[in-house]
C-alpha cells in the first residue's frame, strides 16, 4: 500500500477538483466550483478525507450529514489510482463514520457507474428508490397564477437541510426559496446561483436542496416550484432541473402532466441498518426535494 488516508483540509480542494477532472476525463478549464467543494467541508470537516501518495492528493471522499441522514456526497480517485485499493478504502472510511454519526447511511449513484453499485450492495447497502431528476422550462412556470395554500401548521424539515441550505447562502451560492401559508412556513428550497462547474455557461438552474409539505394535491409542491421559477426568470438560465424520490409517485406523476420532462434518473442506496429509519422518514408528510449528491 503507497497511500495514506487524512482528514480533508481547505487547501485540498484545487487539488480535489483536479483528482475529479482526471477521474472523468474532463479538462480543469471545467473542474468543480470551489465554493461548493468549500461548502461541503465547512459543513462536515470530521467526515471529508484524502488520500495522499507521494506526497499528493490522488483521491477523495465527501460526506454530509444533514439531521438524521448521512450520505456519501462525492468520491473519486485519479486515474493513475485506479485498480490499487484506494477507491474502496475511502469507501470504508465514509462508512464507518456515517455510521458512527449519523442514523441513515446512503449513496447515490448514476446508472452508468455499475460497477461500483455492485460494490457498494456487497458492503452492506440496498437499492431502495430512483430517483429522477425532472426540468420544466421557466417560461412555463412564470405563467402558472399563483394558488393560495393552506395549512394549519408548519412543515417539518425532517432531514434538517436548512443548516447546510444556510450555509450555501452564506457562501453566495445559492438563495432559498421560502413558501408561506398564512405566515406558517410549509417549504423551503435551496436555489443554487452559481454554476457548479467554473466556465459553464449552462442556461439551468438546479435545486439541489429542499422539502415541502404534502398531500393529496401536489399544490405545495407545484406552489413552490413556480415561486422558485419567477425568482430565477430575470436571469439568463431557461429551464429549472429539480431532484424528486421516486417513493414521491403521486407528486411524480403530478408533475409529468403539467409538462415536466424527465432527464435521468440515479440509483439510491441505503446501507441496510439504516434501512427502518429512512422508511420512517419517508412517511413523514413532507416531499424532500434534496439531491443527496454534491
Amino acid at each position: 500500500m503507497d497511500w495514506q488516508i487524512r482528514l480533508m483540509r481547505i487547501d485540498d480542494l484545487t487539488a480535489i477538483a483536479n483528482v475529479e477532472c482526471t477521474a472523468l476525463h474532463i479538462s480543469k478549464d471545467k473542474a468543480r466550483n470551489p465554493a461548493f467543494l468549500k461548502t461541503a467541508l465547512i459543513n462536515n470537516p470530521k467526515g471529508c478525507f484524502v488520500g495522499i501518495a507521494g506526497g499528493c492528493v490522488v483521491g477523495y471522499v465527501i460526506t454530509l450529514i444533514t439531521g438524521k441522514v448521512g450520505w456519501i456526497a462525492s468520491i473519486e480517485v485519479a486515474f493513475s489510482q485506479g485498480g490499487n485499493g484506494l477507491k474502496l478504502a475511502l469507501l470504508n472510511e465514509a462508512i464507518t463514520f456515517l455510521n458512527k454519526n449519523a442514523a441513515i447511511t446512503s449513496i447515490q449513484l448514476p446508472n452508468e457507474s455499475k460497477r461500483f453499485i455492485q460494490k457498494c450492495i456487497e458492503l452492506g447497502f440496498q437499492l431502495v428508490e430512483p430517483q429522477v431528476i425532472l426540468y420544466n422550462k421557466i417560461a412555463n412556470l412564470v405563467k402558472i397564477p399563483d394558488k393560495n395554500i393552506v395549512s394549519v401548521m408548519e412543515t417539518n424539515d425532517i432531514f434538517n437541510v436548512t443548516g447546510f441550505m444556510n450555509s450555501a447562502v452564506e457562501n453566495n451560492i445559492a438563495e432559498i426559496v421560502n413558501l408561506m401559508a398564512d405566515n406558517i412556513s410549509v417549504g423551503k428550497l435551496l436555489l443554487e446561483t452559481v454554476s457548479r462547474r467554473i466556465n459553464d455557461n449552462s442556461n439551468f438552474v438546479f435545486i439541489s436542496f429542499g422539502y415541502v409539505l404534502r398531500n393529496l394535491t401536489a399544490e405545495p409542491l407545484k406552489a413552490i416550484l413556480n415561486l422558485a421559477a419567477k425568482k430565477v426568470d430575470q436571469s439568463n438560465a431557461d429551464k429549472l432541473f429539480i431532484a424528486l424520490n421516486g417513493f414521491y409517485r403521486n407528486e411524480l406523476q403530478t408533475l409529468i402532466k403539467s409538462g415536466w420532462t424527465i432527464a435521468k434518473t440515479t440509483h439510491r442506496l441505503i446501507y441496510h441498518k439504516s434501512l427502518p429509519t429512512y422508511k420512517k422518514c419517508l412517511a413523514e408528510p413532507v416531499v424532500d426535494l434534496s439531491q443527496w449528491s454534491l
